[in-house]
């Protein structure tokens, strides 16, 4: 009677053939190709990958609030868009047939009129804006600072008394050695002048105030950029520019410059 070989046990991973190595495991080839995989829980390549990891996860759950201007903005859109389904099928007939002109929807073009409207304090207009002529004379003529023991008041003059809407911009405190600031927020509608004076002192500070006390900023010497544009229904109009330098106490040395 013949004796059978009893069958090898083979392994149940894959095996590999190669000229150099003859049958290889797939098992026996994974160290090496995955070295991570088989380092030690304090080695360097761990502790880079868990850093990493980390810092992905902060960075997703970190988000960054919303401003005062950009929630303004948004109430002011929200009750813009319910004032639309309030109208008259005629009174968007109206809109409809404007905005095919301007390539937009009716719903469109009146949300973002009536949007800016309500954000300046403006009551609801149902209708389309009357056009309006441009005119190249300069409202603005300089912006003056004072400075008394300490007390900073902010003032812009202006050429006439504006009849039409307009709103003031203006940056924070700046180096004097900078002469152009792009980043000028807006600060809200220009208060109403006297004798063609228009105090933004209030204005400015309840913008600036809080970023001000923040950064313990001194603001005698500091350069500040303020812009005024005319708010039209249809579309806004270019800014009018200009900056002053925060004098010392009792206004010694004040320098004033026209944009």
């Amino acid at each position: 009677m013949l004796a059978i070989p009893s069958p090898v046990a083979r392994s149940s991973a894959p095996q590999l053939s190669t000229p150099e190595h003859g049958c290889l495991t797939a098992r026996s080839l994974e160290p090496a190709e995955f070295p991570e995989r088989h380092c030690p829980v304090g080695s360097p390549v761990v502790k880079a990958a868990t850093t990493m990891t980390r810092k992905q996860d902060r960075a997703v759950r970190r988000k960054k609030s919303r401003s005062a201007d950009q929630r303004q903005w948004t109430a002011a859109v929200a009750r813009a868009s319910r004032a639309w389904e309030h109208l008259t099928d005629e009174q968007r007939l109206v809109w409809n047939t404007e905005a095919k002109t301007r390539r937009t929807s009716g719903q469109r073009l009146f949300t973002g009129i009536t949007a800016r409207r309500f954000r300046d304090g403006q009551e609801l207009q149902t209708g389309l804006p009357k056009p309006t002529l441009y005119s190249p004379t300069r409202v603005l003529k300089q912006l003056l600072i004072t400075n008394r023991r300490g007390r900073i008041t902010l003032k812009l003059e202006l050429s006439s008394v504006p009849t039409a809407r307009f709103t003031v911009w203006a940056s924070r405190p700046c180096h004097r050695g900078l002469s152009v600031c792009d980043k000028c927020p807006r600060l809200g509608p220009l208060p109403p002048p006297q004798d063609r004076f228009s105090d933004i002192t209030a204005l400015y500070f309840q913008k600036h105030g809080a970023y001000i006390d923040k950064r313990g900023v001194q603001l005698a010497g500091k350069r500040i950029f303020v812009r005024i544009r005319e708010e039209m229904d249809d579309r806004p109009r270019l800014y009018e520019p200009t900056w002053a330098v925060v004098p010392g106490p009792e206004g010694a040395g004040r320098e004033v410059k026209k944009g």
